[in-house]
């Protein structure tokens, strides 16, 4: 009796193998928890359906040929036994047992079958949280290299002003110390001259105090001492001026030592902060490629789950993706690929959506759109123009159409600004305002957000039961 049923629940097993997969191993990034843990469960419900329906026909063959114990049934025979007395034959309730194993693995294939429902949903929620993380670590991408940028030209100001510095006090270091000689000097000079000066208006004012009448002799001296003073008031302020001279060149050298002092503290602060950031920029870089990685695959795993043609392939055992072959038919293609992200999950971005639209109406008009959008940092003609042989050549075979989603997501990757904006003034200057239009029309359309109701996929686990090993799961309502 129970060998029909096992044999239906073995082949319902069987398709559930074959179709309801995760698409993942068991390992993976924390990003693709959802798949990592729905491959587990599908596994442990699948081990544990097979201990349950294994373990009918291995009671019967253990009582048939050792005899069988209260104490390896299940709990559920057990009581039973408790409840009508007949613990010491315990053969009565076998059936009871047989009984739970098989609603047990029914109760695993309904939840198998729950979950892998709900996979793919789950899975899409996984790609729109990826989708905003990426965004947000974009914008912090783009500061960082900004504030790289920034901090690198401080770091040239710096070195430049040293090197000013630095040959400054070179060009006057061998004349510090005649300067700085040649201004003792002077202030030398300065004290005798005041000093004589002061001394010869007083010999100049005794003269004319000391007689009313002068004689012809000391008018003479009056007058020399007049002349000299005037003459020692005339050279005060030569020798002054050159003192001031010096000692401004003296504290133009004082200037910059202090100054090539303070650029090399600064230098050091850049440098360290520089270090800082261009290690900040590498961790952002690499979160930002990591999403990149993990938001593929999720797409990839939601195609998947809801494309019928993928169930056409694992019935009839075909590869699921395509190899990429050239002419040759066993060469890959050669050159850049840009990933074209799975559109129908880009809904939100609305440059992604400008560029699906912009892609499907350009045509040929591909190769003047993209020698007129701009680049940040620029791009010469030159790489334009390698860029449009790279993208003809390694997509030869291939529809105008994909040509051009491979230049706008060139553009994109190669252009740290990329706007709708650009995209469309680029649109209107090669005179196809009417796809800028379509555009518009696209963006203003708005689109329906489903809520989220979880992050990952949580499955109970079901109740094994049997002889040799016993293994127990939390069980949700049983099926009535």
């Amino acid at each position: 009796k129970f060998k029909n049923i096992i044999n239906g629940i073995l082949l319902v097993t069987s398709y559930m193998k074959k179709y309801c997969l995760s698409f993942s191993g068991i390992s993976g990034d924390v990003y693709l928890e959802t798949a990592t843990n729905y491959e587990k469960q599908r596994r442990e419900l699948a081990e544990a359906i097979q201990i349950n329906l294994d373990d009918i026909p291995v009671m019967m063959d253990k009582f048939e040929n050792d005899g069988i114990r209260l104490t390896e049934l299940g709990s559920v025979p057990r009581r039973i036994a408790e409840r009508v007395e007949c613990g010491h034959m315990p053969f009565l309730v076998m059936f009871a047992g047989a009984c739970e194993n098989i609603r047990n693995a029914c109760i695993g294939v309904r939840k198998w079958i729950q979950a892998d429902d709900g996979y793919s949903t789950f899975i899409q929620f996984d790609i729109t949280d990826l989708e905003k993380k990426k965004e947000t670590d974009s914008k912090l991408l783009r500061d960082l290299q900004v504030k790289v940028s920034h901090l690198d030209h401080r770091l040239k100001v710096c070195k430049r002003e040293i090197q000013e510095c630095v040959g400054e006090l070179k060009r006057v270091a061998a004349k510090e110390k005649s300067l700085k000689k040649h201004e003792e000097q002077l202030k030398t000079d300065l004290r005798e001259i005041v000093m004589e000066l002061e001394m010869k208006e007083r010999q100049r004012e005794d003269t004319l105090h000391e007689s009313s009448v002068l004689t012809h002799k000391e008018r003479e001296q009056l007058e020399k001492l007049t002349s000299e003073i005037e003459h020692m008031r005339l050279k005060k302020p030569v020798l002054e001026r050159k003192a001031d001279d010096l000692k401004r060149k003296l504290e133009f050298m004082k200037f910059r030592r202090e100054l090539k002092s303070k650029r090399e503290t600064q230098l050091q602060e850049v440098k360290e902060e520089l270090r800082e950031a261009k290690r900040e920029l590498r961790r952002t870089e690499s979160e930002c490629e990591r999403l990149e990685r993990n938001i593929i695959k999720l797409r990839e795993i939601h195609r998947f789950k809801t494309s019928p043609e993928v169930l056409k392939k694992l019935f009839y055992n075909m590869p699921l993706t395509h190899k990429g072959t050239g002419a040759g038919g066993g060469k890959k293609k050669k050159g850049v690929v840009i990933v074209i992200p799975d559109l129908p999950f880009a809904d939100s971005d609305k440059l992604e959506k400008a560029t699906r639209v912009t892609a499907t109406l350009i045509d040929k008009d591909w190769i003047p759109l993209y020698r007129t959008l701009p680049f940040h940092p620029p791009r010469g003609e030159e790489n334009l123009r390698v860029d449009i042989d790279d993208i003809t050549n390694t997509f030869l075979r291939d529809t105008l159409e994909v040509h051009a989603k491979q230049a706008l997501y060139r553009w994109r990757r190669m252009h740290t600004r990329a706007s709708v904006d650009d995209l469309k003034k680029a649109l209107t200057a090669i005179k196809r305002k009417d796809i800028a239009d379509k555009v518009d029309e696209e963006l203003s359309k708005k689109r329906a957000v489903k809520p989220k109701t979880s992050s990952a996929v949580k499955f109970p686990k079901v109740l094994v039961q049997t002889q040799q090993v016993r293994v127990r799961h939390s069980l949700s309502n049983p099926i009535k």
